[in-house]
């Protein structure tokens, strides 16, 4: 059972790291009042938040995984 639990963490925190890297956050955002200068900022700043955000939940399962 924690070996699911651990596997479940890491999928959340591959899906994470992967909305990070494919920018897929931008359709929460409303950006059509923004520059594209700014447009280009909240992506890159979505991109440092959310990637290395979703590491630690890797890790975490994959440690909660391994424990038995």
């Amino acid at each position: 059972m924690v070996v699911v639990a651990g596997l479940i963490v890491v999928g959340v925190g591959v899906a994470g790291v992967v909305k990070g890297v494919r920018k897929s956050f931008g359709e929460e955002i409303d950006t059509s009042s923004m520059s594209p200068v700014s447009r280009e900022g909240v992506a890159r700043l979505g991109q440092v938040g959310y990637s290395p955000k979703g590491w630690p939940w890797v890790w975490s399962g994959v440690w909660s995984a391994m424990r038995r």
